[in-house]
């Protein structure tokens, strides 16, 4: 088969200078994990692509197409000795956001990051940087539209275990969200449901220190003039009255 060589001068340079995938490895100075996400990805391709759909371990990658893409990560970038946290490389900024490695590179390569730096000590992939809290700015979700239990747990005063009982016995009702965070179900109780809840009830606590008591004492009192809780301490561990009877 004849072809023409001068034509064919790059391309038999690029398979001339071709690596394998543990080469990659070396070559971008990161994890062979690493490698693998990034091709699976699509960041970097095998020269010869057929190889691929065989066997990935026997494709060869052109030097060429690494450092191109490494350009292409730090074309924007500006240099940062000495980074310190936020400031990360790209796959401890991706496990600080909740978010995949790729998400990071599609948004340093589209522009979506305001700043990526570049550490001048760290040769490779690691020596790409972005601020890891403007990365969780970019993948957060929307604020939940609720309390989740810790939340609940400040806003009433009470304990954790109290605020669990008031929605096992269904005082307060529940609904899953997904956490803007960490994308992990969590389970909340709607604001309007919250304040409600906080229209309708006052806990014995809180309603001593509105009369700036001792919480024992009027209890006591209360109990003497026949004023009954309308959640008892024995059911949810506190103890509560409406509201609209004590003030």
């Amino acid at each position: 088969m004849l072809f023409d060589a001068v034509v064919a001068a790059p391309y038999l340079l690029r398979i001339g200078k071709g690596i394998r995938l543990r080469g990659v490895t070396a070559h971008l100075r990161t994890r062979y994990a690493h490698i693998i996400t990034l091709t699976r990805a699509g960041f970097i391709k095998p020269f010869v692509k057929h190889a691929v759909a065989r066997q990935r371990q026997h494709a060869t990658y052109a030097v060429a197409d690494l450092d191109d893409f490494l350009a292409s990560l730090t074309a924007r970038a500006v240099v940062h000795p000495n980074p310190e946290p936020p400031v990360m490389d790209i796959p401890q900024a991706a496990k600080r956001a909740y978010c995949t490695m790729p998400n990071v590179l599609r948004m340093i390569l589209d522009g979506r990051l305001s700043w990526v730096g570049i550490d001048p000590e760290v040769p490779g992939f690691h020596g790409v940087i972005v601020n890891a809290d403007e990365v969780l700015e970019r993948v957060r979700a929307p604020d939940l539209d609720g309390f989740t239990a810790n939340h609940l747990q400040k806003r009433l005063g009470i304990h954790q275990r109290v605020v669990k009982a008031l929605i096992a016995c269904g005082y307060l009702r529940p609904e899953t969200r997904i956490n803007p965070v960490n994308k992990c179900p969590t389970d909340i109780v709607r604001i309007d449901e919250v304040e409600a809840f906080e229209r309708k009830y006052i806990s014995l606590w809180n309603l001593s220190k509105h009369y700036n008591t001792n919480a024992y004492k009027l209890k006591t009192d209360l109990d003497r003039l026949g004023k009954k809780p309308a959640i008892s301490n024995d059911k949810v561990g506190a103890t509560f009255y409406l509201k609209s009877a004590m003030l």
